[in-house]
């Protein structure tokens, strides 16, 4: 994978700052940037959660808006 060299210098400072090798860190980032896995949603959950898995930001919070 290339990464531009501001980005592995942001990624490197926040290794050095948690005291963690720089691949834990990137490991980490795409852990939380990534939706999770459809087939990891309860079956129960999976027809209302999935359509949410599609929308971006704005969307999610008129919808949190509308059912809360």
């Amino acid at each position: 994978m290339i990464v531009s060299d501001t980005l592995y210098q942001q990624l490197h400072r926040a290794a050095s700052l948690f005291h963690q090798p720089t691949e834990a860190i990137i490991l980490d980032s795409l852990r939380h940037a990534l939706p999770p896995i459809f087939e990891d949603i309860p079956a129960g959950y999976q027809d209302e959660v999935f359509p949410l898995l599609a929308m971006n930001d704005q969307e999610l919070l008129q919808e949190s808006r509308r059912v809360l």
